[in-house]
């Protein structure tokens, strides 16, 4: 008496073709992002296939550099701006903060220029024009660049907490002839 053989419950949708190529295509993602984290170039850019690849990789992420992992990322930066009322004879300090996540998105952005020296009195004197625009009273005007400072964890463990330090002070003064300007 022969036994008749079961068919297995289970029965593969896909073809083993399929999963081959489902296998390259994840091997192929894998060694893109390899490529973008150690930021090589498999593929000149000025080739079509180059081009291909170097969308592939902006609109998936694997090109991405992944430098948040990096032991030297940087501290956050903030502008505080000090304003001289003389008639009043006293400082009045601003803290710029947005009111929205998009506006403390850029604050925070042009804080972070503060990284580049070759900015620093440009962005400090952009800083300072509004400071003057939004109080024509005040001068002079300090522009107050902070960096927050995070201890390690061996520093706080000792107690040490976070903080903000002032990074650099630049001074500015309104032309007499400039007084009340809009």
């Amino acid at each position: 008496m022969e036994t008749e053989r079961e068919e297995p419950h289970y029965k593969p949708s896909r073809s083993p073709r399929f999963f081959l190529i489902l296998k390259s295509a994840a091997i192929l993602h894998l060694g893109l992002t390899v490529c973008g984290a150690a930021k090589l170039v498999p593929v000149p850019l000025n080739t079509r296939v180059g081009s291909a690849i170097a969308h592939y990789q902006a609109y998936s992420g694997s090109g991405n550099g992944y430098g948040f992992f990096a032991p030297g990322v940087a501290s956050p930066k903030r502008v505080m701006l000090h304003g001289y009322h003389a008639n009043k004879g006293e400082w009045a300090t601003t803290v710029e903060t947005g009111v929205s996540r998009e506006i403390e998105l850029r604050l925070s952005t042009t804080a972070g220029l503060f990284s580049q020296e070759k900015y620093h009195e440009f962005i400090a004197a952009s800083w300072a024009a509004w400071m003057f625009g939004n109080d024509p009273d005040a001068s002079p005007v300090i522009v107050e660049i902070q960096i927050y400072v995070i201890p390690t964890m061996s520093e706080f463990r000792a107690g040490e907490r976070p903080q903000w330090q002032t990074m650099e002070v630049f001074p500015f003064a309104r032309r007499s002839e400039d007084k009340g300007a809009p």
